[in-house]
């Protein structure tokens, strides 16, 4: 079976997807993030890039598919107002293999565009959080590489 702390961290699917959101509470390890959170971090976004000229629909999609942008600052939004300090960093730099995601809390991967998804890692192995799926799944080394390659995959760092 699953570790014990693996399947505690996988969080029920609710009717509406909001996968961005399950997928970073996924990543953290517990459900810190809900929608309002990432609405204001897509407030606070657009607020502070009024250069981009960005609109809020390209970051908040309906069903929680939430621009990568949103993703990262809605981290440093939810860490500063539960926290009063930023203690995640999303890097920006994609992880391309197992070696990019050594000690991080979790990650968040995007597939296809339109569904992000978690990876935890627990005693060496990874596990793909999915909130479309009913629970985590155990990826070999080799389906960890394919999956990294194919799918955008953003390491989450405690700071």
């Amino acid at each position: 079976g699953l570790p014990a702390e693996i399947a505690d961290l996988y969080f029920e699917r609710q009717r509406l997807a909001m996968c961005g959101i399950h997928a970073l509470n996924n990543a953290l390890g517990a459900q810190y993030l809900d929608a309002r959170d990432m609405e204001h971090a897509a407030d606070t976004f657009i607020a502070e890039n009024p250069d981009l000229g960005d609109d809020l629909d390209q970051h908040l999609g309906r069903n929680g598919d939430y621009s990568i942008e949103v993703m990262m600052m809605a981290l440093r939004t939810k860490a500063m107002d539960a926290f009063d300090r930023i203690c995640w960093d999303m890097e920006q730099q994609r992880a391309l293999s197992g070696a990019d995601l050594v000690g991080c809390l979790g990650a968040v991967q995007n597939r296809d565009g339109t569904h992000w998804v978690a990876l935890k890692c627990r005693n060496e192995q990874f596990f793909l959080l999915d909130s479309l799926r009913n629970g985590p799944q155990l990826l070999t080394e080799a389906e960890l590489d394919i999956s990294l390659r194919r799918h955008p995959t953003y390491a989450i760092r405690l700071l």
